[in-house]
């Protein structure tokens, strides 16, 4: 049975008669070894699943000076943390803005398997994603961790939104400094 992967952006989708024509497109130079693979699933029955590959955080911000309330930032010890600006308890809620980014999954994936950090959930998501990456399947480590399929890709999820704006700042700082 051919599997075939691979990360395309949806083009489009058109509803007409009882159906959903969905239209994914992918440069070719990313799927051309998948080309024969993917031929031999054209018309038949498949199963598809769809995530997004940017996740979604929000950053307060001080309207007044146009500054975020809240930053992430690496410690002189190459810990990760929280900065947040003590003036700001005193600003009423007028005061603040949030403002939504978003940030690559790869960039956060890498972010969790470079960086130590205490995650405060149910799974390590280190030892998660990279026993996804040497191919052990979620339900191996589902069992390890002694909980559901769907659990664990919930709570590493929850891990990944978690993380999403310290991998931003790290992704930021490591950029200038290349």
């Amino acid at each position: 049975m051919a599997k075939v992967e691979f990360r395309p952006t949806l083009k489009s989708m058109n509803v007409a008669n009882d159906k959903v024509k969905i239209v994914l497109e992918i440069p070719k130079d990313k799927i051309v070894n998948n080309l024969g693979s993917l031929a031999m699933l054209e018309g038949g029955k498949i199963t598809a699943s769809f995530r997004p590959e940017t996740i979604p955080y929000t950053i307060p911000y001080d309207k007044t000076n146009n500054t975020p309330t809240i930053r992430y930032e690496e410690s002189t010890d190459g810990e990760w943390e929280v900065i947040k600006e003590e003036q700001t308890n005193l600003m009423g809620e007028d005061d603040i803005e949030k403002r939504n980014f978003i940030v690559e999954l790869d960039v956060v994936d890498e972010f969790i398997k470079t960086v130590q950090l205490d995650y405060p959930g149910e799974i390590n998501p280190d030892d998660v994603l990279n026993r996804l990456a040497q191919g052990s399947s979620i339900d191996e480590i589902a069992a390890d961790y002694e909980m559901f399929a769907d659990d664990v890709e919930e709570e590493l999820n929850r891990a990944r939104s978690y993380y999403a704006p310290y991998a931003a700042a790290w992704d930021e700082k490591r950029n200038r400094e290349a």
